[in-house]
């Protein structure tokens, strides 16, 4: 994370509320991203693999509005990674996030003939636990307030042929 100023304030302007986005440095999150600091939110840039992408993504929106953006990198996988993020986010905003986008998400071919125990971990852990435990990270605030938002697949509904463990996680998602 960067050391920048801890709120984005203008004269007699109260400080922004904060805005998580998951797997924020490319694609959907990065619009996702762009479109809330828009509207005026602080944001907290989680990545993973994608550290670059989310740097340069923070860079430009602090160059919109200074100390506006940070970027958080974690595998969201991983015992305590929720707790982590929102750990730092209170660390930057002392009441902690009013958004959370729970977009990271893996996505790959899996036929269920070749499927194992890896695949299905990574698949469930990413779409499904790291949501719910983000989620419950948020909830947990000491003045949690605002909104949850997970992204989820138009597909799912109907199952999408070689992704059946990725559209079951996204399933149990939509009905979290």
């Amino acid at each position: 994370m960067s050391d920048e100023a801890a709120h984005s304030t203008g004269a007699g302007s109260s400080p922004a509320a904060l805005a998580i986005v998951t797997g924020a440095a490319q694609r959907i999150g990065a619009a996702i991203a762009r479109r809330l600091h828009a509207q005026g939110y602080d944001l907290l840039l989680h990545c993973h693999r994608s550290q670059s992408a989310a740097e340069s993504l923070a860079h430009s929106l602090n160059a919109l509005r200074p100390g506006s953006a940070r970027v958080v990198r974690a595998d969201l996988r991983t015992s305590g990674a929720a707790n982590n993020l929102f750990a730092a986010a209170r660390g930057w905003h002392a009441a902690g996030a009013e958004v959370l986008v729970n977009n990271a998400s893996s996505f790959y071919p899996t036929a269920i003939g070749a499927l194992d125990e890896q695949g299905w971990e990574d698949l469930r852990r990413t779409n499904l636990d790291a949501p719910l435990w983000l989620s419950q990270a948020f909830a947990s605030q000491p003045s949690a307030r605002g909104c949850i938002i997970n992204l989820l697949d138009a597909m799912v509904p109907r199952g999408i042929v070689g992704f059946a463990p990725y559209a079951a996680a996204k399933a149990g998602l939509e009905n979290l």
